[in-house]
């Protein structure tokens, strides 16, 4: 057996949330999830379950995952079960 090709590194799942949400509270929601590592009781829970930090990200730094899609639908992947 041989790796003929990866899937990664990549960007790490999107935390979301509803689109009916209004902007503001997004914003707050983004602002808190990006600061909690830096709380020391939240930061050693984040710990706890593997989790080093949360960054805000914007939609272009998920277009490696785009990538790897098309890649996988142009090799008939898609359809595989």
């Amino acid at each position: 057996m041989r790796i003929i090709g990866t899937l990664g590194p990549s960007t790490i799942q999107p935390f979301a949330v509803a689109r009916r949400l209004p902007a503001a509270v997004k914003s707050d929601l983004r602002h808190l999830l990006v600061e909690l590592a830096s709380d020391s009781t939240a930061g050693e829970f984040l710990s706890r379950h593997f989790i080093d930090r949360f960054v805000a990200v914007h939609d272009p730094d998920y277009d490696d995952i785009r990538e790897m899609c098309s890649a996988a639908k142009s090799a008939g992947f898609e359809t595989l079960r």
